[in-house]
């Protein structure tokens, strides 16, 4: 019993703030899942798609149209703005991320579509870490291409301004080399959306300090 008891003492002591940390991270993901229904609408749209087929040994492939559902938050004449995240996650360890993306409208057979999936351009991704107990945190922003991240960034305050602000930049190295660690093993274990060759057509990446409000 009582070496039980020692045992559960020093179970406590190593794990107990990973376990405070992990309630605080699933509560930050409810928050901006939350956030991000208010804002959104999931729509059924048709899309081009690649229907793969075979003739004699070799795979081609067709262009056809297939209805999808996907989550808008702005639609335009020729284009819409989409959110997808992973805020849902059974994964409770993982970090909420969020992506802005962008999908353009095209005509196919006369009728007004969704462009391909590998055409559409991911405006820019968030990586929130959990905030502490003092309702501050860290996150890091993400573009691809000629996006630039200081206007990027308008887009992730205007989705979650009501509940969380974007402060000033990480400035401390000893802090961002933390982050980055902590990072790398998140990268190690996660999936990435869209194709790994998009860091070749350049990649700003910046470390933002933020407060839940």
């Amino acid at each position: 019993m009582e070496k039980f008891l020692e045992a559960l003492d020093e179970v406590k002591e190593s794990f107990g703030s990973k376990i405070e940390e992990v309630y605080r991270n699933l509560a930050l993901k409810k928050l901006l899942l939350e956030e991000i229904k208010k804002k959104t609408q999931v729509i059924s749209v048709k899309r081009i798609v690649s229907v793969p087929y075979n003739i004699i040994w070799d795979t081609k492939y067709r262009e056809e149209l297939e209805t999808v559902t996907i989550l808008v938050w702005k639609n335009f004449e020729d284009k819409v703005i989409s959110i997808e995240h992973n805020l849902n996650s059974q994964k409770m360890e993982r970090l909420a991320q969020v992506w802005i993306i962008e999908i353009s409208y095209t005509t196919k057979n006369g009728e007004k579509v969704l462009e391909k999936k590998g055409y559409e351009k991911p405006l820019v991704r968030v990586k929130f870490f959990p905030p502490s107990l003092a309702l501050e945190g860290h996150c890091i922003m993400q573009t691809f291409g000629d996006r630039k991240i200081d206007k990027e960034k308008k887009l992730i305050q205007e989705l979650f301004g009501e509940v969380l602000v974007i402060q000033e930049e990480e400035a401390e190295s000893a802090e961002i080399e933390k982050i980055k660690k902590k990072e790398d093993i998140e990268e190690l274990e996660g999936e990435e959306k869209f194709p790994w060759f998009l860091q070749f057509l350049g990649d700003d990446r910046k470390i933002f300090r933020y407060k839940i409000l």
